[in-house]
């Protein structure tokens, strides 16, 4: 879809990103109100249409479950989660599941999160089904690619049938990035074998649409602009392969990955040619200075990695004044541009919490005390107020009230006689003009 814009807006204007929004985000509806006795609304009375849930999918990790799961914090934790996000990422990540064949656990504090956000009426998604870097050690160790196939086909299979009630999935994260591991690993030996992250891709998709054909999966990479992951989008997308959405990081704890709102557009733009939904999968925007290079990324994550096996005090960079407000205002920029973008179909921010987040670096929406950062208060506004809706409406004398709202679920009140009666409704681009709601 390419987007138009006037030659004095830019698309990545915020204004112009805005207009977006309000043509990409927003239905006129109508609305027919039928009171509990059958008798249409009367004419001239007023009612509230007030928005209680997004369509669209705003997202955060809850693997920090794991941090917080047996502390009081838990529940501080849930509370903030629940109050910006409606979508939630769980950790699959199978070493911490299975340490030998055939010993599949669900760790508790992802039985912990799965609970909650089924709880909360959150859209699921599992992360993920096959990843490099979080494999058992029986499939680093084996040296025979045929019972690594057979250990992945059987391990992806049993996640599609025994979490069937998980909305989505990552497929086999970061796939292209297998060319990084040493020539001797078991799992890129498998990839290799099979031909690269195209035809493993389709391999892997084969199998778990045999146990859910109408199951929601999503490649998923960590680097936009990687030619191989370009290469691997197209393979499927030539050979059939029925993937559902591409999944794009944006970790910005380095000067170079730091992403102007035009960047972000015109990256969205790339990926918007190959037809199929964009999730922005792991949003991290640091409230401290962003490291200058490479090598003190790694540096900075091996400090932290060292500090925590030994369980020593981490040692993370701290957020600054400056730098939350520098993060509030990116976050700002970042979510009005995506979202305005019609291909975007989710945004998921990473770490929640400073407490314990990737890399020691500082990118939370959240203190290490649980307290708001100005990312946090920002991300609140936009969600559940700036692109959220809520009206009084006079039916007409069909019975029906018309407005123009932001899809998603909604609550209808009407005050009759001094009872309060209420009903529901979901509003899509694909109902907007016909919704029957029974009060009660």
């Amino acid at each position: 879809m390419t987007m138009l814009c006037t030659a004095n807006e830019p698309a990545w204007d915020l204004a112009e990103a805005e207009k977006r929004i309000r043509q990409h985000r927003m239905s006129d509806a109508v609305v027919e109100i039928t009171l509990p006795d059958g008798i249409q609304a009367p004419a001239g009375v007023t009612v509230t249409i007030d928005q209680t849930g997004h369509e669209f999918h705003f997202g955060g990790f809850l693997g920090p479950v794991r941090v917080y799961h047996d502390r009081p914090e838990l529940q501080t934790f849930l509370k903030q989660f629940s109050q910006v996000f409606n979508y939630a990422t769980l950790p699959f990540y199978w070493s911490q599941h299975e340490r030998q064949p055939g010993t599949w656990m669900l760790n508790e504090h992802t039985e912990k999160a799965m609970r909650f956000a089924r709880e909360q009426g959150m859209t699921t998604k599992g992360h993920p089904m096959m990843w490099h870097n979080t494999l058992p050690a029986f499939i680093e160790q084996e040296p025979r690619v045929d019972q690594i196939d057979r250990y992945v086909m059987d391990h992806v299979r049993m996640l599609a049938s025994e979490y069937s009630l998980v909305d989505q999935w990552d497929l086999y994260n970061e796939t292209p990035g297998i060319r990084l591991k040493p020539a001797e690993n078991g799992a890129r030996r498998w990839v290799e074998s099979l031909g690269g992250p195209g035809p493993c891709t389709q391999k892997i998709v084969s199998a778990v649409r045999q146990v859910q054909p109408g199951g929601y999966f999503l490649l998923n990479h960590f680097r936009h602009d990687d030619p191989q992951y370009h290469d691997q989008i197209r393979y499927c997308l030539d050979h059939g392969v029925d993937f559902s959405a591409i999944g794009i990081q944006t970790h910005m704890h380095k000067k170079s990955d730091v992403i102007t709102p035009e960047q972000l557009w015109d990256m969205l733009q790339r990926f918007a040619q190959y037809k199929k939904p964009i999730h922005l999968t792991e949003v991290s925007i640091v409230s401290c200075e962003p490291l200058s290079d490479w090598r003190q990324v790694q540096q900075q994550e091996a400090a932290v990695e060292r500090a925590r096996r030994n369980h020593g005090p981490d040692p993370a960079i701290p957020s600054t004044p400056d730098g939350e407000r520098r993060q509030a205002e990116s976050l700002r920029e970042f979510y009005t541009i995506a979202f305005s973008h019609p291909n975007v179909e989710a945004i998921v921010w990473w770490s929640l919490s400073d407490e314990k987040a990737w890399r020691g670096m500082p990118s939370g929406l959240l203190d290490t005390q649980l307290n708001p950062k100005p990312a946090y208060e920002t991300l609140d506004q936009l969600v559940n107020h700036q692109w959220r809706t809520s009206e009084s409406c006079d039916v007409d004398e069909q019975g029906r009230v018309s407005f123009r709202g932001f899809r998603g679920d909604y609550r209808v009140t009407l005050a009759k006689d001094g009872v309060k009666l209420e009903g529901t409704f979901r509003l899509t681009e694909e109902n907007a003009d016909a919704i029957s709601v029974s009060l009660h």
